[in-house]
């Protein structure tokens, strides 16, 4: 079987678009992500069509592990603990920035839903079944769409 892994950022909620206005007001990416007030951004981000609630109900028959790239350990322990409240008992990946999601976990024969291309092509390249996530399809039907795959 499968394991499937999530992007938190971009694919849950819509944590780009805050932090893009922080790096055009800072004009540094690096440094934006070590200060930024993780705070703020998950306060303020807004869930993106329903797939949080989605990937709840998904979890009780599915096992689904977040992968999220993170830039310091204050980002990693907010998100953990945002995810842990608006989610529930799901596992979380942190995956140092300077790190490819697959150089975490094992790629090959596992799926992975992200809303960055680098991300997809080098999983893919591991031999993994990577999905770009699109902000006009729901999580359900990606989902969907992919468990009609795998059994045809």
């Amino acid at each position: 079987m499968c394991k499937i892994y999530v992007d938190f950022d971009g694919v849950l909620v819509d944590t780009p678009k805050i932090i893009c206005k922080e790096i055009e007001r800072n004009g540094n990416c690096i440094e934006t992500f070590k200060n930024l007030s993780w705070d703020y951004c998950l306060s303020n981000c807004n869930e993106i069509e329903n797939n949080i609630k989605y990937l709840q109900q998904l979890l009780q028959k599915q096992e689904i592990t977040i992968l999220t790239h993170v830039y310091s350990e204050k980002e990693k322990s907010k998100k953990s603990k945002f995810i842990s409240k608006k989610i529930g008992n799901i596992n979380v990946i942190a995956v140092p920035y300077f790190l490819k999601k697959n150089e975490m976990v094992e790629a090959e024969g596992n799926i992975l839903i992200d809303d960055c291309f680098s991300n997809i092509l080098s999983w893919e390249s591991a031999g993994g079944i990577g999905i770009l996530f699109d902000k006009e399809r729901k999580l359900e039907n990606i989902l969907l769409e992919m468990e009609t795959k795998l059994y045809e």
